[in-house]
Formats: C-alpha cells, structure tokens, sequence
C-alpha cells in the first residue's frame, strides 16, 4: 500500500495512468484527484470517475502519449520534404 501511494504521488494530479486493482479491474484515466489514501481516477473517453483506496491498487503505470498524436509532429513530417527541396533548389542556383 505505501509503494501505491508512493508510485501515485510520483505520477501526480493530470497525468494519464493505467491501474489495475487487487480485484482484477483495469482502469484507464487521468489522476484527478490525490488524497492521503486514496486517488480518483478520470476515464478519458467517458469522463467517468473512480475513487480508489491506495489498499485496492495492485499495480499503477503511467501511459505514454502516442507522439504522432501531436498536431506538430505531423506539421513537422509534412515540412520536412518542403524544407529539404528548397535547400537543395536553392544550392542549385
């Protein structure tokens, strides 16, 4: 139980998680809330929240962020060719 609460103060409040409870439920969400022995956990599609005791909680992970979700990822995948056949028309001259 002190590990739990240890691993969520770490994550802290907004981040994106991935729980699991002693009771075999998985949970997908954002920290919303932190207590001194609980944690209340967002879902990100239905905005449905759970508050969980830290005693329930077998296992906490942060999920990472899918980086071609970034709009500027994709802004920059885009101008990459533009860029690279501008420099080279522009040695060219």
């Amino acid at each position: 139980m002190q590990k739990v609460g240890r691993d969520i103060n770490r994550i802290g409040i907004g981040e994106k998680v991935w729980v699991k409870t002693l009771d075999g439920a998985k949970l997908k969400g954002h920290i919303n809330e932190i207590g001194a022995d609980y944690v209340v956990v967002a879902d990100n599609k239905t905005g449905d929240v759970t508050r969980l005791r830290f005693a329930q909680v077998k296992q906490v992970k942060t999920v990472a962020e899918k980086s071609f979700s970034d709009p500027a990822v994709w802004l920059g995948i885009t101008l990459l060719p533009v860029i690279i056949v501008g420099a080279i028309l522009a040695k060219g001259k």
